[in-house]
């Protein structure tokens, strides 16, 4: 027999979440952050400063406010379609005034406090390769603009438990030798730094 059926289709629910968890920016791009939405109106953007000295802590997601410093809380106007997912663009340059450094970012709903999502950001020339071998890491750092070696930058090993155990300078090919052998009371090497007049970068 004929029949009618009604069919309701509920709409999406406020959704935000950045397309990676962490990442590196050059400060000579475009500084655009990448993120996906849904339903919103308003998204209320924060950032952090993470100090050099409690990375290894951030790493482990310690509260925020005690291992970085604020430096962004905005709301940014969100313009897409009623219950159609788009794309969503952060413009970094525009709202950091001060772009180079690691930073914890957070977006938020504006009506939906419980919608959010983190990033953490590197913005940073110094690219960090790293090989392991029996007396500690053989580090090579380069320019991400150029592609060319960097000298002069001082590089850190750290433990999990943020303990220097290794540190050294790279020279004119951009090699540094981290001297560990591994065997130190507070463990093994678990994350790199490399920094040059405030500039920093890490690989973990």
């Amino acid at each position: 027999q004929d029949a009618s059926i009604a069919v309701r289709i509920p709409d999406y629910e406020p959704q935000v979440e950045f397309d990676c968890g962490t990442g590196i920016l050059s400060p000579w791009g475009r500084l655009l952050l990448d993120a996906r939405g849904v339903n919103l109106q308003q998204v209320d953007v924060e950032a952090w400063r993470v100090h050099a000295n409690n990375l290894v802590s951030h790493l482990h997601w310690t509260m925020v406010d005690e291992t970085s410093r604020s430096v962004l809380d905005k709301t940014v106007a969100v313009d897409l379609p009623h219950n159609q997912p788009g794309k969503l663009v952060l413009d970094l340059r525009e709202l950091l005034s001060q772009p180079l450094g690691i930073y914890r970012v957070d977006a938020r709903a504006r009506d939906h406090r419980w919608t959010q999502d983190s990033t953490i950001v590197t913005i940073t020339d110094l690219a960090i390769t790293a090989k392991r071998h029996r007396d500690g890491y053989l580090v090579w750092v380069t320019s991400l603009r150029t592609a060319q070696p960097v000298s002069d930058v001082v590089v850190d090993g750290l433990t999990y438990n943020n303990q220097k155990v290794a540190t050294a300078k790279t020279d004119a090919e951009g090699i540094a030798r981290l001297q560990f052998t591994g065997r130190h009371p507070d463990g093994g090497i678990w994350v790199i730094i490399a920094a040059k007049y405030g500039d920093l970068s890490y690989l973990q």
